[in-house]
């Protein structure tokens, strides 16, 4: 693997230089929030950076500094929500500063993947494709890039699960808590049939034009979706590897693309 392109740690010239090189570029995103009592706040930043830095080495593209605060929509202590109309609109000014240096493909992987977030994401991409008819953007979701997460979920392992605990005992071993703790054995079922069943629903009426006041259900106090105790390093290690195979291929697409466009 190359030397890893870090923007965060480059001057302006060390940036001019790289962009002579490649105009592709890679933004880990993640959220500042809740991954139970076993894992750390930025677990999401940790694992999208991961996987970016990895592939950022692996084509030569700029790895942009993370996107560490986002949409959760949960609200246990540690959780910092940034709304996702703000989310978006956020995302989009950096996808255009990055192309107003020069940039030409700019990628998107998060670690964080909860509906609203998604749909900021998708928003802004779409936002930046019409306004950059010239460059080429892409979002993944970090789950869709490994199968074996893809298959995981399938399982009812989400949030906080065997998959995140292992590739943060891959990634950063330090950080896991030897103590795994769930909620209630109701709430830990419904999570694991769906990762929105966090959510309580309220209306005042049963008009169905009325908008519903969502809010996390109370009754939750540590919030794990999945199988924590299921985790290993090593399956961390095959996570990470599917999902920066996926980064590399979509980087290498949208230059290839591009330069086949001329």
């Amino acid at each position: 693997m190359a030397e890893v392109r870090e923007m965060e740690r480059m001057t302006v010239s060390e940036v001019r230089q790289a962009l002579a090189e490649s105009q592709a570029v890679i933004v880990p995103i993640g959220c500042v929030e809740q991954h139970g009592y076993h894992l750390p706040l930025n677990t999401d930043v940790l694992t999208a950076q991961a996987a970016a830095r990895e592939a950022a080495g692996r084509t030569g593209a700029c790895l942009a500094p993370p996107v560490y605060y986002s949409f959760s929509g949960g609200s246990l202590p540690g959780t910092v929500n940034v709304s996702p109309e703000v989310t978006g609109l956020y995302l989009r000014e950096i996808g255009l500063g990055l192309a107003a240096m020069g940039f030409r493909q700019i990628v998107f992987l998060t670690g964080h993947c909860g509906s609203e977030h998604m749909a900021a994401l998708r928003g802004a991409c779409e936002s930046l494709a019409r306004a950059l008819p010239h460059v080429g953007i892409a979002s993944i979701p970090i789950f869709e890039a490994s199968a074996i997460w893809r298959e995981a979920l399938r399982e009812g392992d989400f949030h906080a699960g065997w998959v995140e605990t292992s590739l943060i005992q891959q990634i950063a071993p330090d950080a896991v808590r030897p103590e795994v703790v769930l909620d209630e054995p109701e709430l830990v079922a419904r999570m694991r049939q769906d990762p929105d069943a966090y959510k309580e629903r309220r209306t005042v009426s049963r008009n169905r034009f009325e908008a519903p006041h969502d809010c996390q259900d109370p009754g939750i106090k540590v919030g794990v979706m999945g199988y924590p105790e299921r985790s290993s390093p090593d399956k961390g290690s095959a996570i990470l590897s599917e999902v920066i195979q996926t980064v590399v291929s979509v980087v290498t697409d949208l230059v290839e693309g591009m330069r086949e466009r001329g």
